[in-house]
């Protein structure tokens, strides 16, 4: 599978590959079938339930069958099938509710917000793999894949290295954050 020709040029130039695509296309697919989840919520036409039950079909295969040899598969099957169960909950709760009920809404943000606790806790890490493409004694350029896990997107980064690093070499990288701030690869560590 390749990645469509309007978007390839774009994932090239950040280093990324097929699986960034795919996520991609997960990340917009979740976002449009929760807009369609709330319209049928809300009562909109039956046209959003199919739209609901499109992306939710389309995300399922791609997380679970197109998505095989990315690292850390469980993440994201964990992160996504969550995430696109909660938007088919949205849809189908239209069925056993008559307009808006206040309850079900709280207990539903609640079970979200409690849902992505648990993914911070159990599946955040702070290091990421990546190739050196190029390295001196102080420092290295690397190419990262896109890493839930770790929260860092693909792209070229330039890193501190550590002795005995050289192309082509896979690397273990420590990931830096602070209060308020993106997470970035730092140094390598491995």
């Amino acid at each position: 599978m390749k990645v469509p020709g309007f978007l390839r040029e774009r994932f090239e130039r950040s280093g990324g590959s097929f699986n960034e695509y795919v996520i991609f296309r997960v990340q917009i697919g979740t976002i449009l079938l929760f807009v369609f989840s709330l319209l049928w919520f809300f009562g909109f036409s039956w046209i959003a339930l199919v739209g609901a039950g499109f992306f939710f079909l389309l995300n399922f295969y791609s997380v679970f069958f197109q998505l095989k040899n990315v690292r850390n598969h469980f993440a994201y099957k964990y992160f996504f099938g969550g995430l696109n169960l909660f938007g088919l909950v949205l849809a189908v709760a239209n069925f056993f509710l008559n307009g808006f009920d206040l309850n079900f809404s709280l207990l539903y943000l609640f079970a979200l917000g409690f849902f992505l606790v648990v993914f911070q806790f159990k599946v955040k890490k702070n290091y990421v793999f990546g190739e050196v493409l190029a390295s001196n004694s102080d420092w290295a350029a690397v190419q990262i894949p896109f890493d839930l896990c770790s929260g860092i997107k693909n792209g070229f980064y330039a890193v501190k290295s550590m002795s005995g690093v050289k192309k082509g070499d896979q690397v273990k990288i420590a990931v830096a954050h602070g209060l308020g701030e993106r997470r970035r690869p730092w140094r390598i560590i491995k």
